[in-house]
């Protein structure tokens, strides 16, 4: 059950950045803090998740990484005038 789990993982990654790649290209668009969160959230976070069932990393780890992504999504864009 966890292989099919990580697999569901890792094919939600792949799509996500071929998602991304495909609404950069179409939109003509660079990359900006919004896409930023969305990569981590739904490329890296899955990723860190799967490696983590199969026992790749350990329990520290994952708990580290997930946190580090969750508060980097969490602290959300800043407008350039609201930091000092």
């Amino acid at each position: 059950m966890s292989d099919i789990i990580s697999i569901i993982l890792v094919l939600t990654a792949l799509v996500a950045t071929t998602g991304m790649l495909w609404n950069r290209i179409k939109l003509d668009k660079g990359i900006g803090d919004s896409i930023n969160q969305f990569a981590v959230a739904t490329v890296a976070l899955p990723l860190v998740a799967a490696l983590a069932i199969m026992g790749v990393i350990s329990v520290e780890v994952t708990g580290t990484l997930l946190g580090a992504g969750i508060g980097f999504i969490a602290n959300g864009r800043q407008s350039p005038t609201a930091q000092k």
